[in-house]
């Protein structure tokens, strides 16, 4: 019935042997040659057999999606994917009860406090000086959790401050004491590490300000953060 050679009309002058199949969509018999995969005798049949565009709302951005997937997804794209996940044992370790909480982080700075007459120092990683560690994809200071485990919760709006100033990675509890901001400032300044600002000064930097001058660079010339910059900035733009 079906001849053994056919002339692909693409490649001409090129014999291919024909094949018989039948259509994994619509059941109709036909004929293909051995370039191709020979299960379905159409394009209109391989576009009805994928599986259906399925609409869903992203959990992460809320923003409206497609997918031809039968495996079931929850997330627009691998990024909101992440984000996602990451949140969402951010919030699981926030729901933990506080005595369950607690332990986790005790059990993580027994690990790497070292305890010496005097200060206690930490030997793992340390931002500006603080020692610092991860538990629940949150990061916490070591001398705030040192004051959790040893003297209850931090009440809200007040800082761990040192005695011993200027060993900053210190989480010896005898060393330690509740402060606020003010009183913060203040162990900054007597550190050496910070200088108080003359009347002058804050004039001049309103002044750089309102000439566009970058923050990074006012910051470099009067030794003080970007933040103190940025603070000042905030109360020039209040003052128009």
């Amino acid at each position: 019935m079906y001849p053994a050679i056919y002339i692909d009309p693409v490649k001409t002058g090129v014999n291919m042997p024909k094949q018989k199949s039948v259509c994994k969509t619509c059941s109709t018999e036909f004929i293909f040659g051995s370039d191709r995969t020979g299960q379905f005798c159409s394009r209109i049949c391989y576009d009805n057999s994928r599986p259906k565009q399925i609409q869903k709302h992203c959990l992460f951005c809320k923003k409206e999606f497609f997918y031809y997937r039968i495996k079931n997804k929850d997330t627009c794209s691998l990024s909101c994917r992440s984000k996602f996940k990451y949140q969402k044992q951010i919030n699981e370790f926030n729901n933990l009860p506080y005595e369950f909480k607690l332990d986790l982080l005790k059990e993580r700075y027994e690990k790497f406090v070292i305890r010496k007459d005097g200060c206690w120092n930490w030997a793992a990683a340390k931002i500006l000086g603080y020692g610092t560690f991860k538990l629940g994809r949150k990061q916490y200071k070591a001398h705030r959790v040192s004051w959790m485990i040893h003297n209850g919760p931090i009440p809200h709006g007040l800082f761990v401050l040192h005695k011993c100033y200027k060993n900053r990675q210190c989480t010896n509890p005898d060393h330690l004491y509740l402060g606020t901001a003010l009183e913060n400032n203040h162990d900054i300044i007597n550190s050496g590490e910070k200088k108080a600002l003359t009347q002058e000064q804050i004039l001049e930097i309103k002044k750089l300000l309102s000439l566009d001058v970058q923050q990074t660079k006012i910051a470099k010339k009067f030794n003080i953060t970007s933040s103190t910059v940025r603070y000042h900035k905030e109360k020039l733009e209040r003052s128009l």
